[in-house]
């Protein structure tokens, strides 16, 4: 009896030491596609720069035909390729990655219901259109729920307050620009926000107010 409960523990010390080891293979591969992810995504950020001011170069090495599906198992993973397609996209115009970004960032959602930054991403995916998880506006509220703080989820909100400008009474028009104002305050510096200033429709009547509260914001000083 000694004999079988010390070889059932032998055994079951093994299986445990292999799924273990499994485990911390598959975590190391997904931790180096996450890397190779944001590193790809990190150079076409940098190439962009790169290409507005005015250097040559050329495109990052790293290629879509790189991905693995398994990699695809974690949220934060998939939020990075769709992040990837949408680079692929912007500098081959003629390869429309839309639909593919929409799936993906969707099931990042399935996967992670309370990621305030899947929902931000998905809305500017839809680019209007209706997802499988609701209306853009439906998307974006979820967002905000979820993510209360989050800067870009914010400053879209405030930015669809601004285009009803004309429409606001003066009351409404000074808190809106109090948000404005706080926002830009506390998170000036943060890369996704700039972008969104740098893109926005309203960065005339935006960058009025920072010059009008003393906020710097380098947006506004091409």
């Amino acid at each position: 009896m000694t004999f079988n409960h010390n070889l059932i523990i032998t055994i079951a010390l093994s299986i445990s030491a292999i799924a273990l080891m499994c485990f911390s293979v598959i975590q190391i591969d997904h931790t180096m596609a996450n890397h190779a992810l944001t590193k790809s995504i990190k150079d076409h950020e940098a190439l962009y720069i790169t290409t507005n001011n005015g250097s040559n170069t050329s495109l990052p090495s790293f290629s879509i035909n790189e991905l693995r599906p398994h990699w695809l198992e974690s949220p934060h993973n998939i939020n990075l390729v769709a992040k990837q397609l949408e680079w692929l996209q912007f500098y081959s115009p003629n390869l429309d990655t839309q639909i593919y970004r929409v799936l993906l960032l969707e099931q990042s959602i399935r996967m992670r219901p309370t990621w305030a930054n899947a929902y931000f991403e998905l809305h500017r995916a839809l680019e209007g259109q209706s997802s499988a998880l609701g209306e853009p506006e439906t998307i974006l509220t979820l967002g905000a729920q979820f993510g209360p703080y989050d800067p870009s989820i914010n400053f879209v909100l405030i930015e669809k307050q601004l285009e009803q400008w004309p429409t606001m009474t003066i009351d409404a028009r000074i808190l809106l620009l109090e948000r404005l104002v706080a926002l830009l305050n506390a998170y000036y510096t943060h890369d996704e926000l700039s972008v969104l200033i740098a893109n926005s429709n309203e960065i005339t009547r935006i960058c009025s107010a920072t010059r009008f509260f003393g906020i710097w914001i380098p947006e506004c000083y091409p």
